[in-house]
């Protein structure tokens, strides 16, 4: 599809009948493309439905642009997937095309793509033929509901969302086993908006490995990835910015079919989270690197057991600012770490991470790193640290993220700041791997033996700039 191919626009190809093994090709072209695309097919194991962008004479990706998009015709969708975003996933609409009901789309895999606009202001043609804004809910790639899908190499860029994928209602509606590889977020959300992230997930088995995630577009109060799914693996991705880096709530669109879900060792999903051998940025105040449950926005919790943070490296570079809360004041505001906001228990295994905090500018206090916003449960063992505290110190500075009772360091192992060089390749250039004589190297302990029955060990670096090549 393409400037002089069979079919000249992303409208002309026959969507609908895409069987196993297909593969539609996308060419570059120097206008990018406003159609809408509506996948409801499905693949088999080992015979995917491609969707795959060929580059353009100096390896540009394919554009599919939100700005005057147009949602066509016979595509399958209905009113509750139209306009959602500029490449749709989703059960066809039965009243257009027949499904059995146990029927999902799946084996789907979408790569080498650039997607953006996908947000008011810019406008989008529905179905009705009337030209609106585009929803702040839209993204560049809207999962209403698939099985076995893989975004790879695609470039989401200043979108509501740039990935959105939900679940509904019991088995039938359930998206699952979705893999979000080596691609490149930046600028999604909207200003002033908590509701929207570079990325938002929900499903069974998630799995977000090698990619780049600049900031969400300045101005939002959005998440840089926000994650529901049972069962989730964050590794050798580069993440900046966002109110939280990875907020992994609670499942909620599906929430009594996934809290029940569990993996090859009987263990349900819910209870364990894998995040290990990222690279973690933030240069401003956040609520935390990594939030944990929704707290009192949820009285239904049910992420809780175990969250296994392994061989990250997290890079703080805050200036120390003191504040006043509740009638007190802090000398010391600190970047949290951990926000563990359920009430059910959770115990953070921190093994082998290296958590540097520096300064924003030249001679200001660095502002430290609390290990938890306030409550928590460690259990932590070889890790490195320049500067830290337990936890935040006023309560009262906001009653939804300091529920429980304040965490007095223990499980911690031993952990105390150090003055050695933290060893980055290149501080300055934001490389934040780390050399041979950084204490990182040192950092030895036995992963937690839920991390080696899974075959969870780190095997890689993670990368530190978008597309790079793989390690």
């Amino acid at each position: 599809m393409g400037p002089g191919k069979a079919y000249t626009s992303l409208k002309a190809v026959p969507w609908l009948t895409l069987i196993p093994c297909d593969q539609v090709n996308i060419f570059y072209s120097s206008t990018p493309y406003k159609d809408i695309v509506v996948l409801t097919s499905r693949g088999r194991a080992n015979k995917w439905i491609t969707i795959k962008g060929i580059p353009g004479p100096n390896g540009e990706l394919p554009i599919l642009d939100g700005a005057g998009a147009v949602m066509p015709q016979n595509t399958g969708a209905n009113s509750w997937t139209d306009s959602k975003g500029m490449i749709i996933i989703s059960k066809p609409d039965q009243a257009l095309v027949t499904r059995s009901g146990s029927y999902n789309p799946g084996y789907l895999h979408i790569t080498g793509l650039k997607i953006r606009n996908a947000r008011p202001p810019s406008t989008v043609t529905k179905l009705s033929g009337a030209v609106a804004a585009w929803d702040k809910f839209s993204a560049g790639i809207y999962i209403a509901v698939g099985e076995q899908v893989a975004v790879t190499d695609c470039e989401l860029a200043d979108n509501g969302l740039g990935l959105f994928a939900n679940s509904g209602g019991g088995a039938y509606s359930q998206t699952r086993n979705l893999l979000v590889r080596h691609n490149y977020f930046r600028g999604n959300s909207n200003v002033g908006s908590y509701h929207e992230h570079n990325a938002y997930t929900e499903g069974i088995g998630t799995v977000y490995e090698y990619n780049y995630f600049a900031a969400p577009v300045a101005g939002t109060n959005g998440d840089n990835i926000k994650d529901r799914s049972a069962g989730v693996i964050f590794r050798y991705n580069y993440i900046e910015g966002g109110a939280n880096l990875i907020a992994l709530r609670d499942p909620e669109s599906n929430r009594d079919y996934e809290r029940v879900q569990v993996d090859a060792w009987g263990e349900k999903l819910v209870n364990s989270a894998f995040v290990y051998s990222n690279i973690l940025v933030t240069r401003g105040y956040v609520e935390s690197i990594i939030g944990h449950g929704d707290g009192i926005y949820n009285t239904n919790q049910v992420r809780e057991g175990a969250l296994h943070f392994y061989n990250n490296r997290v890079i703080s570079t805050v200036n120390n600012e003191g504040y006043w809360a509740g009638g007190a004041y802090s000398a010391t505001q600190s970047v949290p770490l951990f926000a563990m906001i359920n009430a059910k228990p959770t115990t953070v295994y921190g093994r082998n991470n290296l958590l540097h905090a520096s300064s924003r500018t030249v001679g200001a206090t660095p502002a430290p790193i609390s290990i938890f916003r306030w409550q928590g449960v460690a259990d932590f063992q070889s890790n490195w640290t320049n500067r830290f505290t337990n936890s935040m110190d006023v309560a009262s500075l906001d009653s939804v993220l300091t529920v429980g009772t304040k965490f007095n360091g223990t499980g911690l192992g031993g952990l105390a700041a150090s003055s050695a060089d933290p060893g980055f390749v290149d501080f300055a250039g934001s490389n934040f791997l780390t050399t041979s004589t950084s204490p990182f190297a040192s950092l030895s302990a036995a992963q937690h033996p839920a991390v080696t029955t899974r075959n969870l060990s780190p095997r890689s670096e993670p990368i530190v700039r978008p597309f790079q090549a793989i390690p």
